[in-house]
């Protein structure tokens, strides 16, 4: 399996929705995101996918800071426990947005 360098609409919302769930108001570390969405995407420490899986995560993030979803930022060191990202107002409207396209798809199927 290569490194998806593609979007990954699915991840990205992963990515989103963990940043969002955090119960500290300066938002998610990158460490905390990694091993969330590691474990809800099945991929283990030992996972001959998991190099493949971080970089495309890697990848995600910065094109999610780059279109302005996420403000990154550090304390002390830039080390994985220390960057931590929080959601921008366009971050909440990319939620906001699929999950009322969710619904909207849901109640037109049943």
């Amino acid at each position: 399996m290569g490194c998806n360098v593609k979007r990954d609409n699915t991840l990205i919302f992963g990515v989103l929705s963990c940043i969002e769930s955090s119960l500290i108001s300066v938002g998610s570390s990158y460490s905390e995101i990694t091993h969330q969405l590691e474990h809800d995407y099945g991929v283990s420490d030992d996972s001959e996918h998991l190099g493949d899986f971080q970089r495309s995560l890697e990848y995600q993030m910065e094109i999610l800071e780059d279109a302005g979803f996420v403000k990154k930022y550090s304390e002390h060191y830039d080390t994985p426990e220390n960057i931590f990202y929080r959601l921008t107002w366009a971050g909440h409207d990319y939620l906001d947005d699929r999950r009322t396209a969710g619904c909207l798809v849901t109640r037109l199927v049943t």
